[in-house]
């Protein structure tokens, strides 16, 4: 189908408010129109795709991404201006098995049963091999006013799922501050068709997200299917949106993915924006000064071929952290224990709109993300 045929088709979610529904089976969340809108033919049960346990680090060669291109090596950067922005880790965040299975459950369910912080650092700190300071990482988390936590499933999507899962399960959106899945298809078209944008075929999408057509049928499809999740949810109860939402994604793998390309793509546009601005001599966060130093990202082009298509099946690096906050408009907020010694355990992406944007605080111990409620 023609790709202005199908933004045409949509239509925000007229089914009736998801809190009218059984929370407690965490299974009730209406799909059917998640893959109305998203353009895909319905499922059924037996055709559900089902997540396959991954290895610790998942190799290109065995991920079920379309991978046409293997990544190259990026660079670590000094910082060229003399902010903190020069100690990003710009090698991927490393995902390993640390050992704690009790405390991490089943790893084919996308998102874990909630517990309260306590429990969780009870356990994770029972279980350490680093040393971990139990009342101290209770302590911080509860400065942070944090309450309960979920555990997310070990994959190069954990980061950009924990903070997606944050921001929709509090009531907010990822998609409004760029007028709507409408807007950042539209960018992404404009520059597709643009004399110098045929790069944008290069996106690479996990084999499960099937679409045939040009890559923009593969973006509508993703956007589209994050704007009827937050449509659904705005008229979900405040205090079911959470529960609602993780058994969505444990239920659907396909869109668990669709979501998570999605804020990739919102990712992707801010990105154009932010390269424009440079090359046209705009001031520009510091973080996007090293995001096109690299030797691997000295355009957005070089950056979707060697990062963000890599994310998924490798981990997130650090200056991309800076960006999905920005793009966002979220303060991505990661405890991390491991750095309790250097007194950096608590790190903001961005760090400057602390108090003015929302904030999602996610932990990552070893590689693995948890996210947090209050």
């Amino acid at each position: 189908m023609d790709p202005e045929r199908r933004r045409n088709r949509m239509v925000r979610s007229q089914t009736a408010p998801a809190d009218q529904l059984c929370v407690a089976s965490e299974m009730a969340f209406n799909t059917s129109n998640v893959s109305e809108y998203s353009g895909g033919a319905s499922r059924g049960a037996n055709d559900r795709l089902l997540w396959e346990e991954p290895s610790p680090m998942i190799d290109s060669s065995t991920s079920d991404f379309v991978s046409p291109e293997a990544s190259s090596p990026s660079d670590a950067l000094p910082d060229p201006n003399g902010n903190d922005l020069g100690n990003l880790q710009v090698g991927c965040i490393e995902m390993k098995d640390s050992g704690y299975d009790s405390v991490y459950g089943d790893v084919a369910e996308t998102m874990g049963d909630s517990c309260s912080v306590t429990d969780y650092f009870r356990e994770i700190c029972r279980q350490d091999r680093h040393g971990y300071d139990e009342k101290f990482l209770v302590s911080t988390l509860l400065d942070l006013s944090a309450t309960t936590v979920r555990q997310i499933r070990i994959d190069g999507y954990s980061a950009i799922r924990g903070v997606a899962f944050g921001i929709l399960a509090c009531g907010g959106s990822t998609l409004s501050h760029h007028g709507g899945a409408d807007e950042v298809y539209q960018k992404l078209s404009d520059t597709l068709s643009s004399n110098s944008g045929s790069w944008l075929r290069k996106w690479q999408r996990p084999a499960r997200l099937e679409y045939g057509g040009s890559c923009l049928d593969g973006f509508w499809d993703c956007l589209s299917c994050l704007q009827t999740i937050e449509d659904q949810l705005h008229d979900t109860n405040g205090a079911d949106k959470e529960y609602v939402l993780a058994a969505l994604l444990n239920k659907d793998p396909v869109i668990d993915a669709q979501i998570c390309e999605a804020v990739k793509l919102i990712m992707l546009k801010c990105a154009l924006e932010l390269y424009k601005d440079q090359v046209d001599e705009v001031v520009v966060p510091m973080f996007a000064t090293v995001l096109f130093s690299r030797e691997s990202s000295r355009t957005p082009e070089e950056f979707l071929l060697h990062h963000l298509n890599q994310i998924g099946r490798e981990g997130i690096q650090e200056v991309e952290l800076y960006l999905l906050g920005y793009a966002l408009e979220t303060t991505v907020t990661i405890v991390r224990p491991r750095n309790a010694r250097s007194g950096d355990v608590v790190c903001r992406y961005p760090e400057w709109q602390v108090g003015v944007w929302p904030e999602v605080l996610l932990s990552e111990v070893d590689g693995r993300y948890s996210v947090f409620g209050r």
